[in-house]
């Protein structure tokens, strides 16, 4: 589990360990592309990036059914209510029981992220900014 500053005592789970630093992307692709899954049941997320950098690893991932996070995930995700640990419950076992539903999130994540790029992402803003200026204000 990688748990940036968490405080709390590691788990009791076999084969399990808490890593409390935060990482570098170059230092977290690896333990994305190594991982059964991503679980990110977030409650109040505006876009979800760490959901994005775990499905262009290949990583399957667990997150909300709220906010942006479905829009964002589109069908390469399991989506589940962050407030119900049966859910969450549920979606793991799938993911642990299920290497063909893994294999299927992995290649549709990694195609769902190749839609979002920086560049594109700069494009749409701009679009935005200049659509609410005035005619004639915008200095170059």
């Amino acid at each position: 589990m990688i748990l940036p500053n968490y405080e709390g005592p590691d788990p009791e789970i076999k084969g399990v360990r808490v890593l409390r630093k935060g990482l570098t992307q170059k230092e977290l692709a690896p333990w994305y592309r190594g991982a059964l899954g991503f679980i990110f049941p977030s409650i109040h997320e505006t876009f979800g990036l760490p959901v994005l950098e775990a499905m262009a690893c290949g990583c399957p991932v667990i997150t909300s059914n709220v906010t942006a996070i479905p829009e964002l995930t589109g069908n390469a995700a399991i989506l589940v209510n962050p407030r119900s640990v049966e859910e969450i419950v549920a979606a793991l076992q799938r993911l642990l029981d299920d290497p063909v539903l893994r294999r299927d999130l992995s290649e549709k994540g990694v195609a769902q992220a190749r839609q979002f790029t920086w560049e594109k992402s700069a494009r749409q803003h701009l679009d935005i900014f200049e659509s609410v200026l005035e005619p004639g204000s915008r200095k170059n």
